[in-house]
């Protein structure tokens, strides 16, 4: 007992209840050893999947691009690590290490900026700007923002289709970053933005710095204006709150608000969709398919969360435009995104998205192979017709050899079909209930994080392990990823990890039929508290 206690004590001190100094120090340059050869690998797989070589002397030699990107990827490691090292490791938050902001992080920053910037005056001028930044930001936000509330709560259009407007708007900022409009339009006001009175307060900050052109009268200039812009917003302020509080919101009609619906999962009249999803599937499988799919419509925000991979890829669509084809590359990853997009919307949260109608929905009589197969028929019927196109246009577009192309497009309804049954268990084991916020008066119920996470991992696993049987490079690429993920200097070669590969294959095909089993019987015993 006292050996126990000794060794114990070797490695751990019992007073601050954490690991002993130089314990801490090795395990945490270990976590950060991980994190950065994580993100490193990450950033080498972007920059290839955009037709980058990131060890390509020429652009070191003009851009310092090596360099950059080496900077980069430490100061993006460092971030990621502190917080695992931080809170498992050393036991401490992040204002244990310097991060609180408070007055005295800000009077920090202030003479380290000064230093900095070879400045004395910095170090006083800082604050001034600072001051003037947040009143005149106030001034300026504070009626912005009443003035848009009273347009989404006081005009019926805005406050009918508010939703499909705030997507309507993000599509069209995603659709201005894919097709380089974005940069353009930046590049055009950037020079304006730099003369105008936002840009005066760099002047006011750097007044004085050696080797940088400020101007006196700008610095002075946006000290007055901002004094003299804060009373004429907060008149402005008074003003639009008043016209908000004494009028009226919008009475929208029943129809349109967004309700449950009614406690019943069956309904007494089927509609023309209803009818032909009836004949196909039964009356109670296509009850909860349109149950599902007004509930989409009706939550329209939670579109966004299905889209991530999506939007997450669309940063290629100005290579592709430039190279006039799809890489191949990308081919399979668009296809797990739209499997993994019909997951999240209808599979990957069914107890969830019953909401209050949940506990009828158990007494109804439903059993567990109608209520999971309603779901995964769901996701099916959009997956399915849009995957399989989608890929087809992605394969005819691609460098890909005839051969190859036939079989990812014969695949592809075979992986919509695994994916979603997967997601059936995932999202049974995992379910979600509250509502996630999406702004004061927008909320949505998506899947949990642990669904999200597992289901991305397992989709992500299979595409690896598959693509490292069937294709060399992706095999190269993974051994090496591999081989720096392993400790003590051990690698792995290209044919071990491709038998891995193969081996691990057969429980990730099997895993979606033993979703689908544990997700009957999880309903089959679900009770409500």
């Amino acid at each position: 007992m006292t050996v126990r206690t000794s060794l114990r004590e070797t490695f751990r001190n019992a007073q601050e209840g954490r690991l002993r100094m130089p314990w801490r120090l090795v395990l945490g340059l270990v976590v950060f050893s991980v994190v950065m050869v994580i993100v490193g690998a990450l950033m080498n797989l972007l920059l290839s999947l955009v037709g980058v070589d990131p060890f390509d002397p020429g652009l070191d030699e003009f851009t310092g691009f090596e360099n950059s990107l080496n900077a980069f990827v430490l100061g993006a490691s460092a971030l990621v690590a502190l917080w695992p090292i931080g809170r498992y490791v050393d036991r401490r938050t992040l204002a244990d290490f310097g991060l609180g902001i408070d007055r005295d992080w800000w009077v920090d920053f202030g003479l380290g900026f000064a230093l900095g910037a070879e400045n004395v005056a910095s170090a006083v001028l800082a604050p001034v700007a600072a001051v003037a930044f947040v009143l005149s930001a106030v001034a300026v936000g504070l009626p912005a923002g009443i003035a848009l509330r009273h347009a989404i709560s006081r005009y019926a259009f805005i406050a009918r289709f508010k939703n499909a407007l705030i997507i309507l708007i993000i599509g069209g900022y995603m659709v201005a970053i894919m097709t380089g409009l974005l940069n353009e339009l930046m590049a055009v006001v950037t020079d304006p933005m730099g003369r105008s009175p936002t840009g005066w307060f760099a002047d006011l900050v750097l007044l004085g710095a050696p080797g940088l052109a400020t101007s006196e009268t700008n610095a002075v200039l946006v000290v007055v204006v901002s004094g003299l812009v804060f009373p004429f917003g907060l008149a402005v302020t008074v003003w639009l709150a008043g016209v908000h509080w004494f009028s009226d919101p919008v009475n929208l009609d029943p129809d349109d608000h967004v309700v449950e619906p009614t406690a019943t999962v069956v309904g007494s009249e089927a509609g023309p969709v209803e009818g032909l999803l009836e004949r196909l599937f039964g009356r109670p499988r296509a009850a909860l398919v349109v149950l599902a799919y007004r509930r989409t419509v009706r939550a329209p925000m939670k579109l966004l969360y299905a889209l991530i991979p999506l939007l997450m890829l669309s940063g290629a669509v100005p290579l592709i435009v430039e190279l006039g084809e799809i890489p191949r590359v990308l081919v399979v990853p668009l296809l797990l995104a739209i499997v993994w997009g019909a997951g999240t919307l209808f599979v990957l949260n069914p107890l969830g998205d019953q909401g209050n109608v949940l506990p009828a929905t158990l007494l109804s009589g439903l059993s567990g192979r109608e209520f999971v197969g309603a779901h995964v028929i769901a996701g099916l019927l959009v997956a399915l017709p849009v995957g399989v196109a989608v890929t087809a246009l992605a394969v005819m577009f691609s460098p890909l050899s005839t051969g190859a192309a036939l079989l990812v497009v014969l695949a592809s309804p075979v992986l919509i079909l695994l994916g979603s049954v997967a997601a059936s268990g995932l999202g049974m084991a995992f379910p979600r209930f509250s509502a996630v916020v999406i702004n004061q008066s927008t909320k949505t119920v998506v899947p949990s994080k642990l669904a999200f996470l597992s289901y991305t991992l397992y989709l992500g696993l299979t595409a690896v392990a598959g693509a490292s049987v069937f294709n060399e490079v992706v095999a190269e690429l993974t051994a090496v990823m591999v081989s720096g993920l392993l400790p003590f200097g051990l690698a792995i070669s290209v044919e071990t990890l491709r038998i891995v590969a193969t081996v691990t294959l057969v429980p990730l095909a099997l895993a979606p039929f033993a979703g689908a089993v544990y997700a009957i019987r999880r309903y089959d015993r679900y009770t409500v508290e």
